[in-house]
């Protein structure tokens, strides 16, 4: 009786062994594009740096300044290739309609992602571009820059995205 528990406590402890050992094998899929997929993210940082090139400076938070019709809306983005821009519940215009049909790309090895709203002209519909960076798996920042010609001076941009 002790040989045939010990023979099945010896298979168990086997197949134990073998379950953990295969689980080790699998590569876990960590880009971006497989992060930001089937997810819903909310706009919770918006900060502004008004002379980018300033080492003084540092980015300002902006978020409160921002009208709430456009704090309440959040991104989601499918596997293939294509977002979308859904209102909150207020909307900046009630005649908008509740979500915004958007494609979008993350190229360079996964540090710049590029949205858009026109699939057939996407380099003259940007939504958003720019570096993309992963904060936590939950949060993630797109920073670019624009030029102000009134004022010659480069700005920074940093939106902040929590999932």
């Amino acid at each position: 009786m002790k040989k045939i528990l010990l023979a099945l406590f010896g298979l168990a402890l086997l197949g134990i062994i073998g379950c953990t050992k295969e689980e080790d094998e699998v590569d876990i899929d960590v880009s971006k594009p497989v992060k930001l997929a089937d997810k819903y993210w909310m706009l919770y940082s918006y900060k502004i740096q008004w002379d980018a090139y300033d080492p003084n400076q540092f980015p300002v938070e902006q978020f409160e300044l921002l009208d709430q019709c456009v704090r309440d809306n959040y991104l989601f983005f499918y596997e293939n290739g294509l977002a979308a821009n859904f209102e909150g519940r207020i909307k900046c215009q009630l005649s908008q309609p509740d979500s915004m049909p958007l494609w979008y790309e993350v190229f360079n090895e996964d540090s710049q992602i590029k949205i858009w709203s026109n699939p057939e002209e996407p380099d003259n519909s940007i939504y958003l571009q720019g570096r993309i960076r992963s904060i936590s798996i939950d949060t993630f920042t797109v920073t670019y820059e624009v030029y102000d010609e009134e004022t010659e001076k480069t700005r920074k941009y940093i939106h902040g995205y929590v999932k």
